[in-house]
Formats: C-alpha cells, structure tokens, sequence
C-alpha cells in the first residue's frame, strides 16, 4: 500500500449515515461523465410521512412550472393540477401547502384538492416563530397560507413560497419586521408543523437516487492513473457512478446534499499549506459542479458536515486541533457562500469531530469524542443555533473505540455508536441514547476487527442500521449490514468494492489533522 493510501486509512475512522467508497488516483481535472437519472418518484406514500427536504421539493415542482400553473381557489375538479406522482390538488395557498406536504385527499373534514387554510391545522402542531423550519406552515387561518422555506445566515430575514394569486411567488429576505407577508398582516399569522414532517437525518442519508434508501459508494484513491467515485444502488443494485474519474490521492472524501435537492453529492477536501486549502463539490444526481476550488480552510483541519444552520442544505464544517490557544470550529453555508461561524471555541485538542441531530431541533449539532484509557472516554456536544453546550464529559466508550452516529432507534435523535474492533473475542457495538441518557444496545456482536464500520438506512425504514466495510485483496472485498431494530443481519457479505477502496458518508470521521 502505498503511503498516501495509508494515510487516508489510517485517518479515517468512521462512516456515519451514510456509504460512499473510495479507490485508486489522484486527477485534480474534473471530467465529465453522465450520471443515472435521479427517480422521478417521491420517497414518501400520500399521506404518511415526507422529509423536510421532499416537501421543499414538491413546492419546487409547482413554482418551476408556475407560467402555465393559473390560480383559481374555486375548489373546481377541473382546475386541479398534478403533482409530481399524478395526484390533483388544487391550484390555490392551502391546496400548494397540501401538494408539498402530499397529504392525503378524501380525508374527513378536508376540502376538495386538499386542506383550506382553515383545516391545515387540524393536522399540525402549533409552533413559535423562531421554531419554524423548512416545510413549516406560516398560515392566517382565516385567508392565506404560506410555505416556510429556510432562514438565513442571521436567523432573522427567511425566504418562504406563497400561491396566493399567479404566478406562484418566491420570496427572500423576510423578517417579522415587515408590515406583511404575501400581502396579509403579519399580526395575523399563526406557525405550524405538519404532525407527518420528519427531518432529514432521521430518515435517510448518501442517497444518490432519491429512493429512500442508503446507497454505497466508494472513492479509491490513485495518484497514477486518478481517483476515481463508484456508486452503486443498495434497492436496485445498479451502478449510479462507475468509475466516475475525480479527485486527488489525498483529497479528503465526504458526501452530504449540499445543492438541497434531495440526493447526496459528492465532496472533496484537498488541504494545501502553501496556496490554501480547497473544497471541491459535484452532484450526485447530474455530475454537475457546485463548487470548484472554494478555498476555506486551514491545511491540518479535520473536515466533515452537517446542516448546523437548519435550512435543509448540508453545510462545510471544520475542526481545528489547537494544544496552545484551544481547538475551534468553522462552518460554510454553500447555499449562501459564506460563513455560518468562525472560530468557535469547544473541544480538545486530540477529540474526533462528527456531527449529528443529538437533541432532535432539526439542527446539525457539534459532537466530540475524547479517547481516554486513563479516565475513560468522554462525549461532548455543542448546539450552533442556541450557541451552548447541549452535554459534557458524557462517560461512554473505550479509548479505542472508533465513534459514528446515527438513529437506530428511529426516534429522530441522533444517537451515540462505537465499535469496538476485537481479534480475539469478537468486535462489538455499543449505543447510546442522549435524549433518554442510557444504553440502547451494550456489546453487540457484529464484525471483524479489521472492518471499517458507518452507519445508514440501507433497507429505508427511517432506522440507522450498522454497516460493516472488510477489504479484502485476496477473495475479494464485502460489505455486511445489521438492523438494529429487528436485531438480524440484512446481509452478511455483499461483494463490492477494491482491497483499497475507503467508505465515506455526509459524516466522515478523521482522528487527525
């Protein structure tokens, strides 16, 4: 192996969420190639439950067509217009909110082509302003309905979407300052959350092909020939990307949605100490750039992601080890271009960052594991929005455990994972709970002690399950995957993948700088 190689794996210590590999080059260029056509379905069923980002999709399904769409509040069949999946909601505020939220229609006390303005909240939940999230309902129930998009960079000016005359608008830089929304009475409104909304991270992630399901990836690093991406689909077992050429033998793999629409992208972190480290993102779905050379970031920073700004769309996030003045963390919102927060202080200098939804607010928070065999492991959280510490010094784990996140109790928090590599009893996991402070499993016996392990919903049933990455240069390289919630083995060796190649996710682990 050689030493780039091993550098990559000797960093990387865990996966979470999600799978992608990664296998032989090292080409800087970015070529083009031609993806799989993202699915033209919808990851949910009418009427249960739909993800934050899907409800931001089905708006956006309406509003791309907003020239020919023609509002008409009449309730009349004949004015109805389909949503994506050829169901016919009505063209008017409430019947756009009932299409993005792909409520069921005939339902008791439900108008004709979905809920009016004021039967929307007989199946939300009331919510504070500055609660609201992407998907919420900011509704006057008397007269006008409107779909919360995202906050912005202050938390305090929000884009929304409102079809309350044609064509469907879409508007940015709100704030509760204003005299109105969409030409009512800001006084007037009232916020809601659709009781089926779920968020992103409890359901799925590294999701190239918008199926609901978590699909694995590899990126195999070459400095001869170049690095190259494959992706292959867990539902239908189809090649997404194969031997997609793109990246550098040290560049640094993760994935997340950082263009907000509903499947992984790939990323590339590529640290320089001489002209400055550089982010690299394409689409997984089209293969097109989003970012090319976006130079943020200090060339022993440890990077992963996560959506610390609550707006749907995955965000840059680094930790920086510091022994002398303190370790710090730097977030960069794509979407906006520009920074969330710089230089936070929190944490040491020697713990391993990932991210997570631990307290279940729909944000990403800061998470940190401290290996220590002389007074045990630590956890340490940190929530971004309300800017303090969510726990500290939470005892959980051995001093060399490799740490993940992910739900695999469903409950949409994300929970505590580490695995335990053993070659001589057994390799186990352990989970913990933060929400309810206890263990969910202890010792469960699963793995090699030289796999690589992640998690992610590979069956889609809105549960983290754990997976396993064994490479393997002589009989060939496997993965194995275990659900947690029916506790048995989803598959025990799946073939796919080089001796070499590395698993990824939207939440990759490195022990070092």
């Amino acid at each position: 192996m050689n030493q780039s190689r091993r550098t990559v794996l000797a960093h990387l210590v865990r996966a979470a969420l999600a799978f992608v590999l990664l296998a032989a080059g090292a080409a800087t260029a970015v070529t083009a190639v031609t993806a799989v056509p993202r699915a033209a379905h919808a990851a949910s069923s009418i009427g249960g439950s739909i993800t934050r980002s899907e409800v931001l999709d089905r708006a956006r399904f309406w509003y791309d067509q907003r020239a020919s769409l023609q509002y008409d509040n009449s309730r009349n069949s004949s004015s109805f217009y389909p949503d994506p999946q050829g169901t016919m909601y009505a063209p008017d505020c409430s019947g756009y909110v009932s299409m993005a939220w792909h409520v069921a229609l005939g339902q008791p006390n439900e108008s004709a082509g979905g809920y009016n303005t004021s039967q929307l909240p007989s199946i939300s939940t009331e919510i504070s302003f500055d609660s609201l999230r992407p998907g919420d309902l900011i509704d006057d129930v008397s007269t006008h309905a409107i779909l919360f998009e995202a906050w912005e960079a202050d938390h305090v000016h929000f884009s929304y979407y409102s079809f309350g005359s044609s064509p469907i608008a879409h508007v940015t830089h709100a704030s509760r300052s204003d005299s109105s929304w969409s030409g009512h009475p800001v006084g007037d409104y009232r916020f809601f959350r659709y009781n089926n909304i779920i968020e992103d991270g409890g359901r799925v992630v590294a999701d190239f092909d918008a199926d609901g399901s978590s699909d694995l990836a590899l990126y195999r690093p070459d400095p001869v020939n170049g690095s190259v991406w494959d992706v292959r689909s867990w539902t239908t077992k189809a090649d997404l990307w194969n031997d997609h050429r793109w990246g550098g033998a040290n560049d640094i793999p993760l994935t997340g949605d950082f263009d907000g629409d509903g499947t992984a992208d790939m990323a590339l972190y590529r640290r320089d100490c001489t002209n400055g480290s550089t982010w690299w993102i394409k689409s997984g779905a089209t293969g097109t750039q989003i970012e090319g050379g976006l130079r943020w970031g200090g060339c022993k920073d440890i990077p992963t992601t996560g959506d610390v700004n609550g707006d749907g769309y995955t965000d840059l996030v680094l930790y920086r080890q510091d022994c002398t003045n303190g370790s710090t963390w730097q977030m960069y919102n794509v979407r906006l271009h520009g920074t969330i927060r710089t230089d936070l202080r929190f944490g040491g200098c020697k713990d391993i960052p990932t991210t997570g939804d631990v307290n279940g607010d729909g944000y990403s928070d800061l998470v940190l594991y401290r290996q220590d065999c002389t007074n045990g492991s630590v956890w340490n959280m940190y929530n971004v929005r309300l800017g303090g510490t969510i726990r500290t010094d939470l005892r959980f784990g051995g001093c060399t455990d490799i740490p993940s996140t992910g739900d695999v109790n469903g409950d949409g928090y994300t929970d505590l994972v580490l695995y335990r590599q053993d070659c001589t009893n057994g390799s186990t996991w352990q989970m913990y709970n933060v929400r309810l402070g206890g263990t969910i499993r202890t010792d469960l016996r699963f793995g090699g002690c030289t796999d690589i392990p992640t998690t992610g919903d590979v069956n889609g049933d809105g549960y983290a399950d754990l997976v396993l990455y064994r490479q393997d240069c002589t009989n060939g390289s496997t993965w194995q995957m275990y659900n947690v919630r029916l506790s048995g083995s989803i598959v025990s060796s799946y073939r796919y993948g080089g001796c070499h190649d590395i698993p990824v996710s939207n939440n990759s682990v490195y022990t070092t700088a």
